[in-house]
């Protein structure tokens, strides 16, 4: 192996980089997407076999560690993937720290037991936080190589590695479902991925880390920026989840936490993959602020294409989604994928910003960013929460997100010295088409949430996809088709059948 693993070719040009970024984020949404469907399929089981307060839980102990892993993360991942001479110190740094840092929330997620119980009023956090305790030193082995693959824009090894993860999971989890019927199952389901993302890393990358900490102080240069940030953003993406258990229990947290899964496709499932994905090249853009603005309003319209409607089109259907696939027990997450779909969209047309600010080394920005939005929700969830239970942290989100958007956006734009019309451009095909598409299949679903079932779901995602193309095109071909994220998709998928036509 090469003394430098993240070492790639300086010979890349702008157009092939523009190329490998879009096939990168068609490989990580292919991966991000079977990980769904498992989860999906997982979801749909496991509710039926177990209740809300399983799964509530798990998210009260997996929000001690989202709080645990937000103190100790200083993103590391991104400091080597953005780093332009990354050398073989320094990834055997990065995994020496991600060692040091499981090591550190297996540790304080042992302290934390008797404070959680006490805090949440629940004896069983105990035993479950122990098992995550040894699942968070695992996690901190794995083989930094794996970082290599997509500093390296090799993301088909990158879509094997997460896919496998989630299939071991699903098929411990499932199983142990019907043999045990509670919690346990899940907790099984969560180790048997750590172990299997460990064992797998050391195949995939031929990468053999050494302890050192002979670069640390670089890593720290850039990331400190980061822990701060990763923090923040526990109080945005998490704080909820400690309002709702300790003021509705876990039953309700099941519900929210379940419900959040789903109404977030559109961002944790598609978007958050493409912005993944499209880092090693904005990062590669940097000395050509045209190239990155154009880079920039590329990927936010291949965003739009399939944010908008997606997260509109789960908002819609949310009365059909949540019986057929959760069952009868779960009527309370129906308000909550509609409220927190609404919530996915309005945070997908953002969300580009982050990987964006990385790459100018501006990372301080997005902490500031986040530290607004995280203190804006510190201060109205308990008020909400208390005062209306459950839909009040709800509403709670939603308001805190729509306020901050145009500033979200505002400063974005600051930053690419980039006008506002070029990105209303950019996002009026597809906000167009996914509002008249959300129009359809809600006034659909009506009239059928009361005696349909999946045959009534499958009619609204039929009438959701059917409605929101025709839209689209229309719109695209009026317009004279403009260069944009429907060209963009037409020429991958012409490449992608030509790749797969046989040779005569």
């Amino acid at each position: 192996m090469p003394p430098g693993p993240g070492a790639v070719r300086a010979a890349n040009t702008l157009p092939e980089l523009g190329v490998r970024m879009a096939s990168g984020a068609g490989w990580m949404i292919g991966a991000r997407l079977f990980d769904r469907a498992l989860g999906l399929l997982s979801t749909l089981v496991l509710a039926r076999l177990l209740v809300p307060e399983d799964f509530g839980l798990i998210a009260m102990a997996t929000a001690i560690v989202a709080l645990l892993e937000a103190v100790s993360s200083f993103g590391f991942d991104a400091a080597l993937i953005r780093h332009p001479n990354a050398s073989r110190e320094h990834f055997d740094t990065t995994w020496t720290l991600h060692a040091l840092m499981g090591l550190f929330v297996g540790s304080g997620l042992l302290l934390a037991i008797a404070p959680a119980v006490w805090f949440f009023e629940e004896g069983r956090l105990g035993p479950i936080m122990t098992v995550l305790a040894v699942v968070a030193f695992v996690r901190g082995l794995e083989n930094v190589g794996v970082v290599a693959l997509e500093r390296e824009l090799r993301f088909r090894r990158a879509f094997v590695f997460i896919a496998t993860k989630k299939a071991a999971m699903f098929c411990t989890a499932v199983p142990l479902a019907f043999l045990l019927g509670d919690y346990r199952a899940l907790l099984a389901g969560i180790g048997a991925g750590a172990l299997t993302g460990v064992a797998l890393s050391f195949v995939i990358h031929g990468h053999r880390p050494r302890p050192t900490l002979s670069r640390w102080r670089e890593m720290f240069a850039f990331s400190r920026w980061l822990l701060l940030k990763n923090l923040l953003d526990y109080f945005r993406l998490r704080y909820a989840d400690i309002v709702i258990g300790r003021i509705a229990g876990p039953g309700a947290l099941g519900a929210y936490r379940i419900g959040a899964e789903i109404a977030t496709l559109s961002t944790s499932e598609l978007i958050a993959p493409i912005n993944r994905a499209v880092l090693p090249g904005y990062a590669r853009m940097t000395d050509d602020r045209d190239q990155l603005r154009s880079g920039y309003l590329a990927v936010l319209g291949l965003v739009a294409l399939v944010g908008l409607p997606a997260a509109m089109g789960i908002a819609a259907a949310a009365p059909l989604i949540v019986p057929v696939l959760l069952g009868p027990n779960w009527s309370l997450a129906i308000g909550v994928v509609q409220t927190l779909a609404w919530v996915g969209a309005v945070q997908a047309l953002v969300a580009n910003g982050y990987p964006l600010y990385l790459a100018i080394g501006r990372p301080w920005i997005a902490t500031a960013l986040s530290a607004a939005h995280a203190g804006l929700l510190v201060v109205v969830l308990p008020v909400a929460g208390i005062g209306w239970g459950l839909a009040g942290v709800l509403y709670g989100v939603l308001a805190v997100t729509v306020v901050l958007f145009p500033i979200d956006l505002a400063v974005l734009l600051r930053q690419l010295r980039l006008p506002l019309r070029p990105c209303l451009a950019t996002l009026i095909r597809p906000l167009t088409a996914a509002v008249l598409m959300h129009w359809l299949v809600a006034a659909f679903v009506a009239r059928t949430s009361q005696t349909g079932g999946a045959v009534a779901l499958i009619a609204a995602i039929a009438l959701g996809v059917f409605s929101y193309v025709i839209v689209l095109a229309a719109l695209w071909f009026v317009q004279g088709r403009p260069a944009g994220a429907e060209s963009t998709v037409l020429r991958w998928l012409h490449a992608r059948r030509a790749v797969l036509r046989p040779t005569p």
